[in-house]
């Protein structure tokens, strides 16, 4: 995805500041909260509106560029491969830096962070998709009988069985996608990368006990045997975030030059998500390579970032991008399930309103949801720290 740089024209001198307080903290949230857009954006025509090759409407040519922009959403699921790796990859090389890495801190944090919301992701899906395939108004769209749709029998994936494995991240693995959610897919990769990389990095250290190393460069190896056809082709684009946020920056950047490293990097964006004739894997790693780039000149924004109604906005957005990814899907299924009963929509003036007023529910729908769930996520993982804290202080032995 590209993004417009949110710069003041005065900017503060380049000082040392917490990366959380920069501009480049800004950017990358911004980058996030766009990358889920536009996965929304791509579900939402994908369900409600006809592939182009199907247009009948006059000056079919109007909508190369509107139908081109509306399907990025797979380039912006390999950013956020990007961006975990250059976030999560970093805070765990610093934790080794500095001697203060806890396993058992670690999978505090990360299972709090995915759980919070796939939790009750899961059961707002199973509630929607229940609903959906039980009601004749709807159910065509559940069980694969609706022509030209996303949907192919996603009613006989909501048992227990593929819920439970969608809670472990099996998906894709071992079990399918949960019922309507196929963005769950990426779930599973994030929860791997998030394992593989600590476990890869304890096995090269040698300040670790030899014991610790030889376990975890076993299980590392045994895990990519395990996913070697599923999860770990995409493993080097997670990781290629990790290289990024240890490369040296340029400490300054122009507002011009980053703006157009942005218009280049969304020209090549849809450019690269057109190219439908390559390896889908040969394009994502193009792809994460043109990306790297601008992650990498973003990370020369050291500048204190000013508390700005806009920058409040941006983290705002930024912070319920994780629900907005992982919960829009099933609601627009059901959406798309009421409204059509047929054929998909050709893009009438009609027609795009109701779009625009489902897009809009989603928004509120996922970010009201976030905002019970997503948004807690600090004060929750602080509660169960504590709790594994005083039982740690109870049962001193286990």
């Amino acid at each position: 995805m590209a993004t417009t740089a949110v710069l003041t024209s005065t900017q503060a001198p380049v000082t040392k500041v917490r990366f959380a307080q920069s501009w480049a903290s800004v950017q990358l949230d911004l980058l996030r909260a766009i990358a889920a857009l536009f996965v929304l954006v791509e579900h939402l025509r994908n369900f409600l509106f006809v592939d182009y090759g199907k247009l009948n409407v006059a000056h079919r040519f109007l909508w190369i560029l509107p139908y081109a922009l509306t399907g990025l959403g797979h380039q912006a699921v390999v950013l956020f491969f990007l961006m975990s790796g250059l976030l999560i990859g970093r805070s765990v090389i610093e934790s080794f830096r500095h001697d203060s890495w806890s396993w058992k801190r670690y999978a505090t944090h990360r299972l709090v962070r995915l759980w919070i919301v796939l939790l009750p992701g899961l059961l707002l899906c199973a509630l929607l998709d229940t609903a959906g395939s039980s009601w004749l108004m709807t159910r065509h769209m559940y069980f694969g009988d609706a022509g030209n749709h996303m949907l192919y029998d996603a009613a006989k994936h909501i048992g227990p069985v593929t819920f439970l494995g969608n809670v472990a991240f099996l998906q894709t693995v071992l079990v399918p996608v949960y019922g309507s959610n196929g963005a769950l897919w990426s779930l599973a990769n994030e929860f791997w990368y998030y394992v593989l990389f600590p476990l890869g990095v304890v096995a090269i250290l040698k300040s670790r006990r030899l014991v610790e190393r030889v376990i975890c460069a076993a299980l590392f190896v045994s895990l990519c045997i395990w996913l070697r056809s599923t999860l770990l082709p995409m493993f080097p684009i997670w990781l290629g975030g990790v290289l990024i946020s240890q490369l040296p920056t340029k400490r300054t950047i122009s507002k011009p030059l980053f703006t157009i490293l942005g218009v280049v990097h969304l020209i090549i964006t849809v450019g690269l998500a057109e190219w439908r004739s390559a390896p889908r894997l040969l394009v994502d790693y193009l792809y994460a390579i043109a990306s790297a780039f601008l992650l990498w000149s973003i990370l020369s924004l050291v500048q204190l970032a000013l508390q700005s109604r806009h920058v409040k906005l941006i983290r705002f957005a930024a912070r319920g991008s994780y629900s907005l990814y992982l919960m829009h899907m099933p609601f627009v299924a059901f959406c798309a399930a009421l409204l059509l009963h047929g054929e998909r929509w050709q893009p009438t003036v009609e027609h795009l309103v109701v779009a625009t007023i489902v897009g809009v529910s989603a928004l509120t729908y996922v970010y009201f949801v976030g905002f019970l769930t997503e948004f807690r996520t600090d004060k929750v993982r602080r509660w169960v720290e504590s709790r594994v804290q005083r039982r740690q202080e109870t049962n001193p032995c286990c």
